[in-house]
């Protein structure tokens, strides 16, 4: 909390890096829900959830693949950026939908 309200090169890189750390952590710890659930796999809800999270693997390096290719890569990069946001909220959502079929919300 340093470096809140301040500007230059220290706190770019600690905005960037706690934006990289909260979406890979969210993402990771999805990703483990999903294996941790292989007893569920027929669940409607649980196959959505793992095409979610391996979508979700696909575009983290689709996004570095194309940043390295295109020379101006801003509306590629915002576009893989938004779907990884709304893939990682639908991920939430089955969740709850998951809970209620349970019984135990």
């Amino acid at each position: 909390m340093v470096f809140l309200g301040t500007d230059g090169a220290t706190y770019r890189f600690l905005s960037r890096f706690g934006v990289y750390v909260f979406f890979a952590g969210t993402a990771v710890a999805q990703l483990l829900t999903v294996v941790a659930s292989k007893s569920l796999y027929q669940q409607s809800v649980i196959v959505a959830q793992r095409v979610l999270v391996y979508t979700m693997l696909v575009l983290g390096p689709l996004n570095l693949l194309l940043k390295s290719i295109l020379e101006n890569s801003d509306n590629s990069e915002n576009l893989i950026e938004w779907y990884f946001v709304l893939f990682l909220c639908l991920f939430f959502i089955l969740s709850g939908v998951a809970w209620s079929r349970s019984g135990r919300l």
